[in-house]
Parts: structure tokens; C-alpha cells; sequence
């Protein structure tokens, strides 16, 4: 499948370079390759995002050391103890790469806690979840799955599974 790049994107085209075809994808890259936003549509425009199975929790918790969230489905199957923490990409990240494709205005990311405790979700340092206020963690217990909406540079919303 043909691919170019410039001014920090990939496109991937479909059959004969074409930039729509049966998969269409623009994926927006940081330093060192690193993926900060991909959009995945189909040939009917169904939209597809990155996903991560198998990831562990930082154990012992806390915002600095906490495990960042890769991808925007992330199942975390290693959450040993209460307070092992994950760490949400930074919202400025997110609308740096909105600037560079209008379909990309927000983000959300699900995160599956399929460990045996619970575990805290934090945002970037200085960004808060809802209303709980800068640097607080957002609880996901053994079990559910938590989404993550980013608003706006420094917000997010969180829905929790019942």
C-alpha cells in the first residue's frame, strides 16, 4: 500500500495511491515516531482506532511514574494492587495534532481494567478529569472500563462502565 509523509502525518492510501480506498488512515506522529492520534476509516467510513491489549499498571501508583496509555482502546491486564496507575496523553498533544486534520477536533480513549484491583487513571501533570481538580486520578476498579473524552486543552471527561 503506498504511503507519504510530510509536515508530521502519514497517509496511507487505498489501491493505485489513491488517498481514499478500502482503508483510509492518517496517522499523526510525535518525536521519535511515536503516535499521537490515528484515524482509521473503512470504504463505508466506518472509523477504527489503535488498541493495546496486555498492558501493566504501574505498580505502587502515582502521576510520575504511571504507565502512558498507548493506544486509544487500552486493556490493562496487570493491575496487582489498589492505586497502580496509568497516565493519560497530554490534551495539548491532542489538539496540536486537531490543527493539522478537522476531522481530529477531539479524542477519546477507553481504558479496560482486566486486573485484580483497582486502578487510578491520571491525567497529564496540571490537567484535570471532570471536576476533581489538577493532577487527581480518575478510580477504575477491577472489572470496568472507563472512556475519556478530551474537550479541550487540559480537560477531560470520564464515563464509568456500570
Amino acid at each position: 500500500m503506498p504511503q507519504t509523509q510530510g509536515a508530521g502525518k502519514s497517509f496511507v492510501g487505498g489501491p493505485g495511491g489513491a488517498e481514499r480506498g478500502p482503508w483510509y488512515s492518517k496517522i499523526f506522529t510525535g518525536i521519535g515516531g511515536v503516535i499521537k492520534y490515528m484515524l482509521l476509516l473503512d470504504a463505508v467510513g466506518f472509523q477504527y482506532e489503535t488498541v493495546q491489549d496486555g498492558l501493566v499498571a504501574h505498580a505502587g501508583g502515582g502521576q510520575a511514574n504511571a504507565t502512558p496509555i498507548p493506544a486509544q482502546q487500552a486493556r490493562f491486564t496487570t493491575v496487582a494492587t489498589n492505586g497502580d496507575s496509568a497516565l493519560l496523553p497530554a490534551t495539548a498533544a491532542i489538539y496540536s495534532a486537531a490543527a493539522a486534520n478537522v476531522q481530529a477536533s477531539s479524542a477519546s480513549f477507553m481504558v479496560v481494567n482486566a486486573g485484580v484491583a483497582s486502578m487510578n487513571v491520571f491525567p497529564s501533570t496540571g490537567e484535570q478529569i471532570n471536576s476533581l481538580g489538577a493532577n487527581a486520578a480518575f478510580a477504575v476498579a477491577a472489572g470496568k472500563v472507563a472512556v475519556f473524552y478530551c474537550t479541550s486543552i487540559g480537560q477531560w471527561h470520564a464515563m464509568l462502565s456500570a
